[in-house]
């Protein structure tokens, strides 16, 4: 009778040899919009080496059960795993993570997004009355606004060069203010008088006249 030896072997993750000292929950952004994504990302600490090792966590949101996930944990003392929640009510919002007997808390703030303020006026101006052809001539346009803005918005506006579309820009309008202004320029692309104006927000700008003369040694049409 011939006897075998019987080893056992067990596959699958390796325990840490040490415990969990700490882990924190840091997210991306702390005040969002409603339905906007925010990233957390969780970091975990140990207190020696471990390796290849799941660590099971919790995700809790405003007290309620979220979700359950694993971090792979590669080599060393320390590692990480993010996940996303998308927050959909306004108001104050508390994430916390919990591990083995560990736990971390953020807070993110939704609040909602303030209506913008509406452009009433437009104005522009020309640097220069009077160009070459193919100069560019520098613009300032002003846009005026129904109200103050309580946050930093951006507006869309366009440029028109003899009633054809010529750009399409953008600008910004400040909080606390009820103006902007901005600087553009304009190819002067031909000789004869050339009309700019500026479009925005269902708003037209007055009209800016500047006559281009032919560059030197250009016959002029009869």
């Amino acid at each position: 009778m011939v006897e075998s030896n019987i080893v056992e072997i067990t596959v699958g993750e390796e325990k840490p040899k040490t415990k969990l000292k700490d882990i924190t929950l840091t997210p991306e952004s702390v005040k969002v919009k409603p339905n906007e994504k925010v990233k957390f990302t969780v970091g975990f600490f140990y207190d020696g080496a471990v390796s290849r090792y799941w660590q099971d966590y919790t995700i809790y949101v405003d007290g309620e059960y979220y979700d359950s996930r694993k971090a792979y944990i590669e080599a060393g003392n320390m590692g990480s795993d993010s996940f996303t929640i998308q927050f959909s009510d306004v108001g104050s919002h508390e994430v916390t993570v919990k591990a083995d007997s560990k736990e971390a808390t953020s807070k993110v703030e939704v609040v909602e997004e303030a209506e913008k303020p509406h452009i009433t006026r437009i104005t522009i101006s020309a640097e220069n009355d009077t160009a070459i052809e193919g100069d560019d001539v520098a613009f300032q346009a002003v846009f005026e606004f129904d109200k103050v803005a309580k946050e930093t918005c951006t507006y869309e506006y366009e440029i028109y060069r003899n009633d054809e579309l010529y750009d399409t820009r953008e600008f910004d309008l400040l909080s606390g203010y009820d103006s902007a202004r901005t600087v553009f320029t304009v190819k002067m692309n031909k000789s004869g008088f050339c009309y700019v104006k500026v479009k925005a927000g269902g708003k037209e700008s007055n009209t800016e006249k500047i006559y281009v003369f032919p560059k030197v040694g250009t016959p002029t049409p009869l």
